[in-house]
C-alpha cells in the first residue's frame, strides 16, 4: 500500500470513530437520558431535535440524512489528498492507490450505515432492538458508492487514462513557452556573422 493510501485509510478510521462518538451514539445516548441532543451536522449547525420527540417521521428522516455531507466531504479531502501527490508515482503505483483509496471509501461509509441500523433499531425499540426489523440502508450506501466511485473516476481520467502526448504537441507547447530565447540563440551566429562582414 502506498503513504498516501495508508495515510488516508488511518485518517477514514479516525474520522469514524468521531463521527460514531460525537454525531450517532450521541442520538442514542440523548434519547435515552432525556437530555439535548447537542449534535451539530456536517456543515455546523445544530440538528433541531427536541426533547420528547419520538424517534419517527421526520426525527427519523434527520437521522439518516444529516450524515451524508460528512461522507462527501471526507470523500473529497481523500481526493484532494490524492491530487496533490499522485503526480509523483509510476503509473502502476497511481492505480494500485486509486483502487486502494475507492475500497477504503466504500468501506468507510458502509461502516457508517451499518452503525446507523444499529442505532436506528435500538432507538425505535425503546430499549428493545429484537422487536423491531432493522433499516434497510441499500440504497444509503449505494448513493454512497457512487459518489465516490465518480470522484475516483475523474482522478483516474486525468492521471491513469489521459492518452500520452505526442511529441508535436509537447514540441509546441516548449515552442510556446521558450520561442523568444529559441529566436535569440538563433541570431546570435548570424549577427556574428554580420558584424565579420561588416568589419
Amino acid at each position: 500500500m502506498s503513504p498516501i493510501a495508508e495515510k488516508i485509510r488511518q485518517s477514514l478510521n479516525d474520522s469514524y470513530e468521531t463521527l460514531d462518538r460525537e454525531k450517532l451514539t450521541r442520538w442514542l445516548m440523548s434519547r435515552a437520558s432525556n437530555t439535548d441532543l447537542g449534535i451539530v451536522n456536517c456543515h455546523g449547525q445544530s440538528i433541531g431535535v427536541g426533547l420528547g420527540c419520538k424517534f419517527e417521521g421526520s426525527v427519523r428522516l434527520i437521522f439518516w440524512s444529516f450524515i451524508k455531507p460528512c461522507i462527501v466531504a471526507n470523500a473529497q479531502a481523500a481526493c484532494d489528498a490524492l491530487d496533490a501527490t499522485l503526480h509523483a508515482y509510476s503509473p502502476s503505483q497511481r492505480c494500485e492507490t486509486l483502487d486502494s483509496v475507492e475500497a477504503h471509501l466504500k468501506s468507510y461509509a458502509t461502516r457508517i450505515y451499518t452503525r446507523m441500523v444499529d442505532l436506528d433499531r435500538r432507538m425505535r425499540g425503546n430499549g428493545f432492538p429484537d422487536q423491531v426489523p432493522p433499516y434497510d440502508p441499500s440504497k444509503e450506501i449505494t448513493d454512497a458508492h457512487e459518489m465516490i466511485a465518480h470522484k475516483l473516476a475523474t482522478l483516474r481520467a486525468h492521471y491513469v487514462n489521459a492518452p500520452p502526448t505526442s511529441l508535436l504537441a509537447k514540441g509546441k507547447a516548449f515552442w510556446m513557452k521558450h520561442w523568444q530565447w529559441i529566436i535569440a540563440v538563433m541570431l546570435i551566429p548570424l549577427l556574428g556573422q554580420l558584424l565579420r562582414f561588416i568589419g
